[in-house]
């Protein structure tokens, strides 16, 4: 079996010292991650380890950024612009929950974080960072129904 080309996706994202200390995800009806049974919150294309190279990994950020890309990918949005998140919450259709995550409850490495505008310059916003596969549900500090 061949090797497969490039490097792991965790060689790009990044460090969990230059991560803000809080995030907020928008948990809405229109949402494709999932609450799974352990409380973790898990993006609906997510799937096993292996994936690797840096253009690879750009092209699947992009197509989650895409506002009218309609399939599942393995990352979950979250913001660290509580304001920016907040007003997100109130566009999308309800029930919308607004979660706080701290960030230093999350793992070294796991889940990997990205800045999404590291990887495309088609992001609604500059605080946007994307979890990769999941979020963990001991980082969840406070869950706060907008509507």
């Amino acid at each position: 079996m061949a090797r497969r080309r490039g490097r792991p996706w965790t060689y790009y994202s990044e460090r969990y010292s230059d991560i803000p200390r809080r995030l907020y995800f928008v948990e809405h009806a229109g949402s494709q991650s999932y609450e799974d049974d352990d409380g973790d919150f898990t993006a609906a294309g997510a799937w096993g380890t292996g994936r690797r190279g840096r253009g690879y990994l750009q092209d699947s950020i992009c197509d989650h950024v895409n506002w009218y890309y309609r399939g599942t990918t393995c990352f979950i949005s979250a913001f660290s612009n509580y304001h920016h998140a907040m007003n997100w919450a109130r566009q999308r259709d309800g029930p919308v929950f607004l979660h706080t995550i701290d960030t230093c409850r999350v793992e070294e490495d796991r889940p990997p974080i990205f800045y999404a505008p590291h990887f495309t310059d088609n992001c609604w916003s500059s605080s946007e960072y994307l979890f990769l596969d999941y979020i963990p549900n001991n980082a969840i500090i406070r869950t706060r129904r907008v509507y």
